[in-house]
């Protein structure tokens, strides 16, 4: 019966302690996951920015090739668009 006696409040410590740890786990869990969500976020937005920006770029490069067919069409020339064409289905 002694041995139960000092048994028992080694049990509540070790049983309070392992509340604890289970409830900073899930405290971690739960701020990993807001990070999680945060990071998915940003990136999700930064896609978006480098393909506006990729478009974009796209929309000039097709425009300087128009201006540059209409210049060697007027000077008889073979276009120097042709090079650029290249250029842009590579991208």
């Amino acid at each position: 019966m002694m041995k139960d006696m000092k048994q028992l409040p080694f049990e509540k410590q070790t049983e309070a302690e392992r509340q604890k740890i289970v409830w900073e786990w899930k405290e971690l869990r739960g701020f990993l996951e807001e990070q999680e969500q945060w990071l998915l976020s940003w990136l999700e937005e930064l896609e978006r920015a480098i393909v506006h920006r990729r478009d974009e770029g796209i929309c000039n490069l097709s425009w300087e090739i128009s201006l540059l067919s209409e210049m060697g069409g007027e000077k008889g020339q073979q276009p120097l668009s042709q090079s650029l064409q290249v250029r842009l289905l590579l991208q």
